[in-house]
């Protein structure tokens, strides 16, 4: 384990040249192979703006997509408030990828905390880049299906100023450890294929002394990252569910199995890696389902690679369900039993939840007792119930994560089992 220290080798002061790190990207030639076990998105039709025709990540998509229809367009905004219901409009849009030029910052603080009446939930300090809206795998509890008005598939080419944003911003908050992640209007790497975001970003995280990266995904496909000179400094992270909720709610995303394995591929090439059981999904079974999840975890990855994990009882915006249950007729989820809580979502009962975490918690205890676990938007008064997750409050639950991380050598990794243990997870 080791502190945030700056890494080795790294220059003195951390201002990169972008075109060093856009290189590639502005190049559109340069290919990347990226493998997945789910079939990568391939939109029906780009929309693309009058902005961004001249961004490097318009130029790569293109190149990539030579065969896919483009509808040149002068004002994205008509286009992306069509009128018809949100169940049927997001269904339609998810078909047709939109290239805007974003403006604005790109990097902002997690909105987690947020809640409403007065109340608050307790935050764990984390930073996001946006380099994205919507979501190309179909999740039936998606809570962006219930928070978005732009239907479509919305990547914003400029990635030259999102990674001037991101330096700057790394420069503003240089006083204390800061994680910050890409996963939260989309998954991580689920468009990788066609924009090749992740590895500048990995790049320019390499070269920080007080900041890490965390890809969230759920796919496989990290292939494409396993070469890079990354230092420790980006943790891949996968969200994990009970296989039956993986097969039944997570559609076109990589099974259980297949993002354990790539997990394993990602430690053998020195990553940190984590993980998010995130929603946890009361359901008849759902104990034993989780202990399972969490021995072909730990049969997979050792403790000693893992940077931290969280937890997360399932929530849902007010009004989704009625759009679950149109888009995913055949998902029990939506006819849960919710209530409306004080920060306003939807949730289960505060007993059922804790009772959800305190078995799961406890099972992580018992294969990996050293690993950091928090809860992710929950209430303060929930944490106290709960032995083993710290009570810490805001930028100091941040930092407790961010503090150690684990970045493996060639030389100290006897603890990794077997490669093929972890193939029966399916």
């Amino acid at each position: 384990m080791i502190g945030l220290a700056p890494p080795p080798a790294a220059p003195a002061g951390p201002e990169i040249p972008l075109a060093s790190l856009a290189a590639p990207l502005l190049d559109t030639k340069a290919r990347y192979v990226i493998m997945s076990s789910s079939k990568p998105y391939r939109p029906e039709k780009i929309f693309l703006s009058h902005e961004a025709e001249s961004c490097p990540g318009t130029r790569l998509v293109l190149e990539r997509l030579p065969d896919v229809p483009v509808t040149r367009i002068d004002d994205p905004d008509p286009l992306v408030r069509p009128p018809a219901p949100p169940a049927e409009t997001l269904t339609a849009g998810k078909k047709s990828l939109l290239l805007v030029r974003h403006h604005g910052r790109f990097f902002k603080p997690c909105p987690g905390r947020q809640a409403r009446q007065g109340t608050t939930n307790v935050c764990c300090g984390y930073y996001v880049i946006n380099f994205a809206t919507n979501c190309p795998l179909e999740c039936t509890y998606c809570f962006l299906q219930g928070y978005l008005t732009n239907p479509y598939v919305t990547v914003f080419a400029n990635l030259d100023d999102l990674l001037a944003d991101v330096q700057t911003a790394l420069r503003e908050l240089d006083n204390r450890p800061l994680r910050v992640g890409t996963g939260e209007l989309t998954d991580s790497l689920a468009l990788d294929h066609l924009i090749d975001y992740a590895r500048p970003l990995v790049e320019l995280f390499a070269r920080q002394s007080h900041a890490v990266l965390e890809l969230k995904t759920k796919t496989d496909a990290i292939d494409h990252l396993l070469g890079l000179d990354h230092r420790g400094r980006t943790v891949l992270a996968w969200s994990l569910n009970a296989p039956e909720i993986q097969q039944r709610e997570e559609l076109k995303t990589a099974s259980l199995g297949a993002r354990l394995r790539a997990a394993r591929r990602a430690v053998d090439a020195g990553y940190p890696v984590a993980f998010h059981f995130d929603p946890l999904v009361w359901f008849a079974g759902w104990r034993e389902a989780y202990a399972g999840v969490i021995e072909q975890l730990f049969d997979s990855v050792p403790p000693s690679a893992t940077a931290w994990i969280s937890l997360g009882a399932l929530r849902v915006p007010p009004g989704q369900p009625e759009i679950m249950r149109r888009r995913f007729p055949k998902s029990p989820l939506p006819y849960g039993e919710f209530v409306t809580a004080p920060d306003g979502k939807l949730r289960y009962f505060k007993p059922l939840r804790i009772e959800l975490y305190g078995a799961v918690l406890s099972e992580l205890r018992r294969r990996a007792p050293e690993v950091k676990v928090y809860l992710c938007m929950e209430r303060p008064d929930v944490h106290p119930h709960l032995n083993g997750i710290p009570a810490y409050r805001d930028e100091v639950l941040g930092e407790w994560l961010a503090r150690d991380l684990p970045v493996l050598q060639p030389a100290s990794r006897q603890d990794l089992p077997p490669s093929g243990r972890s193939q029966s997870a399916g």
